[in-house]
């Protein structure tokens, strides 16, 4: 009874974060975005440092293998790396994925950050909300609002000034928390005198609650047979149906197939500057989309610009599948020049991991998002190109 209770508090309490977390958020992002519609944003790649003395006043997308932000970006900043490094002052929100990444204790952030690696070090401020998802995160800065964690180690001994939420294998919560603690680990430590919220903290996850299960287990076993019938069947029909589209999309379209396959598969930098920024498209784009619906003449514009989106991040996933398939084949040192054997390859991956529950949605999402931002990085490519020519 006792699991029980908690269980539903804490599902009531995650759900209420949930919504209360990432609706306004995502509202304050798209009216940012709307309201500042002249902002433009500059793209770079390749190492990349931005000294103390430079200040760059729009959004600023990184993709490189080493990059250091000593100065000030005045907008959004959105870095793809193998090793970061934060030291500067970013006014509105850092999106930042790499192996390992370090916010110094000179670096502010006046909007919220959401961080993804291997090793995470925040020591700056963060004046709004910070996500983290990382194996060992150490947050030893002051957090503005809401602290999440994912990870295996996590480590807070920093100043939150409303909830805190870890999910990780151990974690240590040791500064002051003047909201709510919510943690879910096989090992927590919570300085209980430092927080002012309530705790709801959940460490003994081998928990089993003694009811008679016999009559749901036969049930799942019937169901489960009969829906894993179905699966399989969809998932022929599914493979063979955008296997077939995906041939004519590469007959069709030979240069672009080449040219997006470059945005995916060059380097893994190249992959991760291409997901950030799909990521941010389809974080930034749905408000003006919706306000421009909302006039006669938008109406038509909008229609377009949407079935524009929801093809590159549908039919999309087939080029980025293609390039999966021809990085396999190239690294057994297998040519494939009409890209048909490569995108077999990368549909059958695409295929398997459907069959996997939790990752199929999460490398879905991880296909589109990648496929949307090469589709877009090709297409500012041959704009720059033609400009140039100018």
């Amino acid at each position: 009874m006792l699991y029980i209770t908690f269980y539903r508090k804490f599902m009531f309490k995650l759900k209420g974060k949930i919504l209360g977390i990432f609706v306004p958020l995502l509202s304050i992002f798209l009216l940012f975005c709307f309201s500042s519609p002249s902002r433009a944003a500059q793209f770079q790649q390749g190492d990349y440092t931005l000294s103390s003395s430079e200040i760059i006043e729009e959004n600023l997308y990184v993709g490189g293998a080493i990059i250091e932000i000593d100065g000030v970006v005045d907008g959004d900043l959105f870095v793809a790396a193998e090793t970061i490094t934060i030291s500067g002052t970013i006014t509105g929100d850092l999106y930042a994925a790499g192996n390992s990444l370090e916010v110094t204790d000179t670096a502010n952030i006046y909007g919220s950050a959401y961080l993804a690696g291997q090793s995470i070090n925040v020591k700056g401020d963060v004046l709004k909300n910070l996500v983290v998802a990382g194996a060992i995160s150490n947050v030893s800065g002051s957090v503005g609002k809401d602290l999440t964690v994912f990870g295996a180690t996590s480590t807070v001994s920093g100043p939150v000034t409303e909830d805190v939420r870890v999910f990780a294998n151990k974690s240590t919560i040791s500064d002051y928390v003047k909201g709510e603690v919510l943690v879910y680990a096989e090992s927590s430590t919570v300085d209980k005198e430092l927080v002012t919220g309530e705790i709801y903290e959940h460490t003994d996850l081998n928990t089993e609650v003694d009811i008679d299960t016999t009559k749901i287990q036969n049930l799942n076993l019937n169901m489960n047979s009969a829906l894993w019938s179905i699966n399989i069947f969809s998932l022929v029909i599914g493979f063979v149906a955008m296997y077939i589209v995906g041939i004519v999309i590469i007959y069709l379209a030979p240069v672009k197939t080449l040219e997006i396959e470059k945005k995916v598969i060059s380097s893994n930098q190249d992959f991760l500057f291409s997901f950030l920024v799909g990521l941010g498209i389809i974080v930034f784009i749905p408000l003006p989309l919706i306000m421009l619906s909302l006039t006669v003449v938008g109406i038509p514009l909008t229609l377009l610009i949407t079935a524009m989106l929801i093809f590159a991040s549908t039919f999309g996933t087939i080029w980025v599948e293609s390039a999966v398939g021809h990085k396999i084949l190239s690294k057994s040192k297998n040519t494939d020049e009409k890209r048909l054997l490569s995108l077999l390859i990368g549909r059958g991956i695409t295929t398997v991991v459907k069959l996997i529950p939790i990752v199929r949605g999460v490398y879905m999402m991880i296909l589109s998002m990648t496929a949307l931002g090469a589709i877009v990085r090709m297409k500012y490519d041959a704009f720059k190109t033609i400009k140039g020519k100018r």
